[in-house]
């Protein structure tokens, strides 16, 4: 599922560095709504796990605006500032060659 989410919006995240923290994290968030339910053996919530499931989206929406608007902040000073990425040649090159004048493996 993680990596249908990097498809669709499109992530360079070599590390599944969203998949791991970002979907697992808000998918224990939303999780908690029913894990907590008395029926189920929690220590109950205030209302419903309905209501609680609301309490818990909304509480998952408004961190992910949160991030997302100062991530994409700090990315665009990051870029005015240093610039982001490298150009494809030293890509093609490889990182260890080009950022540090070396090979890091010997293959």
């Amino acid at each position: 599922m993680a990596h249908i989410v990097q498809r669709v919006l499109k992530l360079d995240d070599s590390l599944d560095v969203f998949a791991v923290h970002g979907v697992g994290g808000m998918l224990g968030i939303l999780l908690t709504s029913f894990f907590a339910a008395t029926v189920l053996g929690g220590l109950g919530l205030e209302g419903s796990m309905g209501h609680q499931l609301w309490v818990q989206a909304v509480g998952v929406g408004a961190t992910t605006v949160w991030s997302g608007v100062l991530t994409w902040l700090i990315l665009l000073f990051v870029k005015v500032v240093l610039g982001l990425g490298v150009s494809e040649d030293e890509e093609a090159r490889g990182l260890d060659i080009s950022d540090h004048g070396e090979r890091g493996y010997d293959l």
